[in-house]
This record gives structure tokens, sequence and C-alpha cells, in this order.
């Protein structure tokens, strides 16, 4: 399908900065804060590398590695290891004193230049009196040198040395520019304000809402790098989104006073001259005004922009719930992470990339206009690969972005950026260790730990001989972020299978890699803490699981995985798609079912939005059988295959029944299912198509009845993808795909059939 559906196509501004060219002081290091000054650090590393290598060991800071320079030194080893106990001791002093000077994970982001020898040695080289300042009027903000911004100490800014750097006979470098005078950050305002009446004049058609003077929104350059002046290359390491007050406690030990909010957003809204309902003060501007305002705001710059923001987190934070995404950004999580002075700000791009789901349930309709997210995804993504260029520790809130724009651009039709999208996900899943969290929790519970912990840890003690298990992200310190980062995983897992199952595509996960448990109603008691069951337990054991005390979530994801594997074997080698395969995922299957709970239509009235979860996963599981009663009918003995016929449509009967159940109970709005549910139903509709036309190429003594019956079924799930798509650009798309499917047209625009095994 090409993209005829909220495409924009931004132009450059000629004086947007550029996110690679990045000054070394916004760049993030991996790796602990020293709590020292160099020169104490140094003399510490100095000393453990003469302990252990000798006297040839060295410091030295022209980038060279500490070799061990003669056959004594590689003498000395043995000396002075005399003992296991004594020789463990001096290496984790040393791991330890190392850890402090962590080298950067990209060669790219090396150290500042190496002094010179002016700096080094000579008079030059001495210290240089710190001059006499208060804390008050020290300097301005972002007026340190790189090297005291990098290691967070407090520099005296004098020039051309401050008193650190010349301490320790090192360059002093000031990239930032210098703090403009009152009088010139007005005449730069001013002409700036003319450059953009001018760039108006000249291109009328680019209004951005009712005031003259707004800012046109910028935009990404094509290749991705470059960034408008509100776009998210202007962020330094200290941007927090706290930068505006939304009345909320800033302490994270205690549940927000959501009703400030709600007050907030109440403030915000007047009654229109006519009487006939709340109003906004930004209904009046334009897409283009409004996506530049929520910008400017993420940005930390005061306008509307703050007031709608204020409004969606809103929206976010009461009900309804977000099943979907709570799990990931529990409400009391955000309101914490956005209040003033939070030690951990959210990401800009994650706030960025999901707004775009908050948008259309506003009350505005000013808010619910498609373009708005289409205009604010590239600064999303421009932001997030910002983050990655710059070793942004914030490596969690970037994979929740980059899978929450896939979803948006999946909702949207746009399916080639979408795939591109989920793809990176995965990727920085692995970098950041959250598809390895097996046995983690183990380590914060009091007393014993779990059977078999002491013969695994000793064992992999072995296996981190031969290779190293690096990660990106240090590793959780409490059961809550524990929680947090399984909740991550399970759902970029969850968005690739889909996709994968929606294109018929591999997956970038592989089952046998994941360690990472199922995700639990709770994390806190010794039982839930040592279940460290996880897919390849689920797919491999003798005895299936039970599903009695899963989470509709849980439940989801494991029908998915069943599906996914379901969907692959009709693109596995023979060898590899056996019928003994389909038989035990069908047995896996109906075992799994026999023991999960049923959806009643008296629960919906309680928690519509749980009880949507669970029958999203009824549905998908019933899909599973589906496809496979459809791959036992390809592999069939002839004159068999009926059989198998009827029983694959007797399970998208099962489907449909639980489509009419939620459409009943829920008012035709489908609470708790999303882009999930159209995937199947798209997949199930064109199994139904594809199955009635073969039957009218071959048929046979009583098929007239399944013709009508694969028929019915077709246009029943058509129907179904109709109503759910006046909440889902997705699903309204996927009923001309169906409609395309029925004359023939199998492929979108730019998709072709593939070359393999085809006359």
């Amino acid at each position: 399908m090409s993209r005829s559906y909220g495409d924009y196509h931004p132009s450059a501004d000629e004086d947007s900065n550029k996110i690679g060219n990045v000054p070394e002081s916004d760049m993030n290091w991996l790796g602990p804060l020293p709590s020292q000054t160099d020169s104490s650090r140094d003399a510490e590393t100095e000393s453990a590398l003469k302990t252990l290598f000798g006297e040839a060991a060295s410091t030295d800071h022209s980038h060279q590695e500490p070799t061990l320079a003669s056959a004594s030194g590689d003498r000395d080893i043995g000396s002075r290891l005399e003992t296991g106990h004594q020789g463990q001791e001096q290496l984790n002093n040393l791991a330890a004193v190392a850890q402090e000077g962590s080298v950067p994970i990209d060669p790219a982001l090396a150290d500042s230049p190496t002094p010179t020898s002016s700096a080094a040695g000579g008079n030059s080289g001495a210290p240089v009196k710190r001059k006499a300042s208060s804390r008050a009027n020290m300097l301005a903000r972002g007026g340190a040198c790189e090297f005291c911004k990098r290691r967070k100490l407090k520099c005296s800014a004098e020039e051309p040395t401050c008193a650190n750097c010349a301490k320790i006979g090192r360059e002093c470098v000031y990239s930032q520019k210098k703090q403009r005078s009152r009088v010139k950050v007005l005449e730069d305002r001013l002409q700036e304000l003319e450059k953009r009446l001018d760039h108006q004049n000249n291109h009328p058609s680019a209004g951005t809402g009712t005031s003259g003077t707004d800012d046109l929104l910028q935009t990404p350059e094509q290749d991705g790098v470059g960034v408008g002046g509100t776009g998210p290359g202007v962020y330094d390491d200290t941007f927090t989104l706290s930068s505006f007050d939304l009345g909320l406690t800033p302490d994270k030990r205690f549940e927000p006073d959501l009703m400030t909010l709600a007050d907030a957003a109440a403030a915000d809204t007047s009654v229109d001259a006519a009487g006939q309902g709340s109003t906004f003060p930004w209904e009046n501007m334009t897409p283009e005004a409004i996506s530049n305002e929520i910008v400017k705001a993420i940005s930390g710059e005061k306008g509307i922009g703050e007031k709608i923001l204020s409004h969606l987190i809103q929206l976010y934070v009461g009900p309804p719930s977000f099943p979907f995404f709570h799990p990931i950004i529990p409400p009391t999580t955000l309101i914490s992470r956005l209040a003033p002075k939070s030690d951990s700000p959210i990401h800009p791009s994650l706030f960025l990339s999901f707004i775009s789901f908050l948008l259309p349930l506003s009350p505005s309709p000013a808010l619910q206009s498609p373009v708005i997210p289409s205009l604010l995804q590239p600064h999303a993504r421009a932001s997030s690969i910002h983050a990655i260029a710059v070793a942004d520790p914030r490596f969690l809130d970037i994979i929740v972005a980059n899978s929450t724009r896939a979803l948006n651009y999946y909702d949207q039709a746009r399916f080639i950026e979408g795939w591109a999208e989920s793809a990176v996900s995965p990727a920085i899943i692995h970098a950041t260790g959250l598809d390895k969290l097996g046995h983690v929790a183990e380590r914060f519970l009091n007393g014993e730990r779990g059977d078999r912990w002491r013969e695994r840890v000793e064992k992999e003690k072995k296996h981190r001989l031969v290779i190293q298990k690096g990660v990106i992200v240090p590793p959780p310190t409490n059961l809550h972020e524990y929680e947090n980062r399984v909740n991550i995983f399970w759902f970029v897992y969850r968005c690739d299978r889909a996709a994968a199952v929606g294109w018929g595509w591999p997956s970038a996960f592989t089952d046998e890699e994941i360690t990472t448990p199922w995700p639990k109603e709770e994390y806190e008691s010794r039982t839930s803490i040592l279940d460290n069951r996880t897919i390849h337990h689920f797919m491999n054991s003798q005895t299936v699981d039970s599903a009695a005390d899963d989470t509709p979530l849980c439940a989801q994801v494991k029908a998915l995985t069943l599906l996914y594997h379901a969907n692959r074997l009709f693109d596995l080698p023979d060898s590899v798609a056996t019928p003994e395969r389909t038989s035990r995922l069908i047995r896996l299957t109906k075992g799994y079912m026999a023991t999960l709970r049923r959806v009643k239509p008296e629960f919906f009235g309680e928690r519509p939005s749980e009880i949507g979860q669970l029958n999203q996963a009824w549905m998908l599981l019933y899909t599973v059988l589906a496809f496979l009663h459809a791959k036992e009918e390809v592999d069939a003995i002839p004159g068999t295959e009926r059989d198998y016929l009827d029983q694959m449509s007797h399970a998208a009967g099962k489907v449909l029944e639980h489509i009419q159940l939620a459409q009943v109970n829920t008012l035709d709005v489908f609470a708790g299912h999303d882009l999930l549910s159209a995937v199947i139903w798209l997949q199930l509709a064109r199994l139904m198509y594809k199955y009635a036309n073969r039957i009218v190429y071959e048929l046979q003594e009583g098929d007239e009845g399944r013709l009508l019956d694969l028929q019915a079924k077709g246009e029943a799930f058509r129907t179904a993808l109709i109503s759910i798509g006046k909440h889902m650009r997705y699903a309204d798309v996927s009923v001309h795909i169906l409609d395309n499917i029925r004359i023939g047209a199998e492929y979108k625009a730019g998709e072709f059939e593939r070359g393999d095994n085809v006359e």
C-alpha cells in the first residue's frame, strides 16, 4: 500500500542544527560517574597497575593500553599472585579502579584530545590558583569546560585553563557559547522573527494558526540527521520535561494528586458563546501550529504547548485505563518523572512517541487531527537517533519509543516505516539484556535463593571466562526496576511478533535465546520471583503450563507465540514444518485453552479493558487453531482435505463469536482490543476468501454449503474491520486490502510476489 494517509514532506531549514555535530559535552558516558578528581584516580590506577604488572605499567594519557614492557614484568605476576585469594583481591581492586575510568562504548566517543607538551610539563603545567568565588556567582549554566561537565565536577570557568584541568595538566576546552547579554538576546530574537516573517511571506501556504508570528514547524532533514530550530537536536544532557511545572509532587514515594491535573485541564477550557460545550485555547490553531507548540514545550520553551501537554497527561493518568501502555509507563511513574527535580527525566523521544496515542482521545477536535502525529513522529525519530549517537543512558526509554512509533505507523497503515521502526527495538533489547532477565530477581530475595542457584552461578563463571557478557545499562537495583524491564521486554516482543504475523516475515527474536520470565500480576512474592518459566519451557515441556494464574497480557503473549509458530509452518522447509510439529502445536494450544478462564458477558461491565484483553487472547488462540488446521489440510492425504477445512472454518467461527461478544458488551468500541485484533481479523478474512475461491475451481459434492459458509465468515470479518476502523486507520485500510483480494489483486502497491518456488 503506497503511503497515502497523512504523508508529510517537510522542507529543510537552511539554519537547522545538525545532530551529527553534537559537542562532546552533550555526550553521555557509560559506566559510573567518578567520585574523585582525575589526579587521585590516576594515582590509584597507576599504583594498582604497578602492583599487578610491575613497574613498567603506567597510566600514560597517550591512548596506549597498559602493557607488560619486559619479561621481568611477566615473571612478577606469579610472585605477586602468591595465593588465589590474594590474587583475586588484587584483580578486584584493579577492576574497581578501572571501572571508574570506563571507556566509552563506541570509539567515536573517545576522550577529549590529549594535553600538549606545554600543558603537561614546564612552567605552564603548574597548578593555577583557583579564584575565590561563591557558588551563586560561580558561572552561568553551560559555562563549564568540557572535561568538568563530562565528569560532573565543579568548574572554576577560568580562562585559558580552569582549576581542575590545570591541576592535572590537561587541555581545557570550552565549546559552549558564552552567556549573551539580555540586549543581545532580544536583538537575536528580533532578527529570528524577521526571518520567519519573510519566510511566511514567501511561503503563504505554510500558515501556522491565528498568530502571524507563530513558529514554523521544523522537522528533520531527509538524511535523518539535521533538525530544525525547535527539533530534538537542541536537547542537551541536562534536558528535562519538568521545565514547566505541572503542579505535581516531586517525591516518588507519594501518590500524585491526580485532581491537580484535572483542575489544570479544566482551567484551560471555557464555555463557547453559544453554550454548546467546552472549548480549548488551541481550537483555532492549525495542526502545524499545534505540533510546533508541543515540540517547543518538550524543548523547554514556554507557550500554549504546556497546556496541551498538561491536558494530554491528564487523559493518560485518569480513567479509562490504557492496558497496553500502563504496564510499561505506569501513571505514577510518568508523573514522578515529569515532576520538578526528577532524578530520572523522561526522554523527549518517548514522550513525543506516545503522545500520538493520546491525541485521538482528547475531547478537543483540534487535537484529533491525524496530521499532528505525522508531524511529531519525525521529531521523535530524530530524537532517538540523537540519543543513540551520544549514548544517552535512557536506553529503556528509546526502546519503548521505537516500538511505540512502530505501532503508530502501523495504525496509520504506513507498513514499511512501521516494520523499520519495530526492527530497532529488538536490537537494543539484546544490547540492554532485557531478554536475559531469567533468575535476575532472585538477587533481591532475603534468605535462601532458588534451586540450583549456586550451581548456575559457578557454571556461569566458567562461561564468562570464554565470552564477555556485557550490556549497555546497569542491572536492576530493585524489584520495581526489574518489573519495569520485564514489562518493557514483553511489550516489544508483542509488537515484533504481531508485525511478523501481519507481514508473514520472520521475527527478530529467537525463542531459545529468551530467558525473561512471563509477565505476572505481581513481582513481590517469593513464589512469583522464583517462577522463571518462559517461552522455551512453554514450547518444549512435556506438560502444558496451566493458564489459571496467567494475566490477560500473559495469555496474549503466549497465544501470540503459538500463532507466530503456526504462521511460520507455511514458510519453513518440509523437513522442519512436519505434520508431527503441527500436531504438537495443536495439542499445546488446546491444552492451554483448557485451563484459561472463559470470557463471560457479565465480566465486561466490571472491567471492560481487562476482559477485552482476555477476549483478544481467546481470539488469538482460535486463530492459531484455524491456521494449524489449514496446515493439516495442506499436508492431508488426498480425499481427506475437506475434514481439515471444516475444522479450520469452525475455529474461525469461534473467533467471530468472541467478536460479537465484544461488540455487544462494549457498545461497539472494543474496549481492551487493539491493533492485534485487526491484524488477525484481516488474516482470517483473507483465509476465508482464498479458500472460497479455491472451492469454486475445485467444486465437489457438498461444497455448496462450505462455499456459502466461508464467504459469509469472510464478510463477517470484513464488517468487524469496518466497525473497529472508526477508531483505527489500519483496520480501515485492511477493508480496502480485502476488497482487492476478492478481485484478485493480492499485493499492495510497491509489494511483489516473492520469487522462490513459483512458476
